[in-house]
């Protein structure tokens, strides 16, 4: 059996539609955030290393399609910007450190939660960015609208996604 491991960074629960910062993280600025998320992540992982139930897949956050620890990290609608988009990258990138940092050798992914085309591309180009899975939630629809919405995100991507990869790259400091 495997373990799979998801952060909700909020003091409750988060989803696609609630990201809410943990209360003691309110206000805290980029190098506070980064530094959290590290020693969060970092230490619950390493807990379950050594209880000797290390995670398999951990995902860095649940369905954050418009981003995370809100409003610092926030990506949807008036805050998809790029400066919110490298706020979001430089919250992922320090989990994505605490993971590695102990030897973990999870399948690192992040989980998209809303149904937009458009931010399904642009998550996929982040996603590539960070080398990590992007798991996109279709259990509601009907195959043959997958299908079509498969078709129309790589149509987005087709002839533009080195663009986009590289415009994410330096908005997230080349996601390493």
């Amino acid at each position: 059996m495997s373990i799979s491991l998801d952060f909700h960074y909020s003091d409750t629960w988060a989803d696609a539609g609630y990201q809410a910062s943990p209360a003691q993280w309110a206000n805290y600025n980029s190098t506070q955030f980064q530094q959290a998320i590290y020693n969060w992540v970092n230490s619950v992982v390493e807990q379950l290393i050594n209880q000797g139930s290390p995670p398999a897949y951990i995902e860095i956050g649940n369905e954050i399609t418009d981003g995370t620890l809100w409003p610092y990290g926030e990506v949807g609608g008036s805050y998809n910007t790029p400066t919110q988009w490298s706020n979001l990258g430089g919250l992922l990138k320090p989990a994505i450190q605490g993971i590695k940092a102990i030897g973990s050798t999870a399948n690192i992914r992040y989980t998209l939660g809303c149904y937009s085309i458009e931010g399904s591309a642009r998550a996929a180009s982040f996603a590539a960015l960070y080398k990590i899975a992007l798991l996109r939630q279709f259990f509601h629809m009907h195959l043959d609208s997958v299908a079509v919405r498969a078709r129309r995100i790589l149509d987005l991507l087709d002839g533009n996604f080195v663009a986009r990869f590289r415009q994410f790259q330096n908005l997230a400091g080349k996601g390493r």
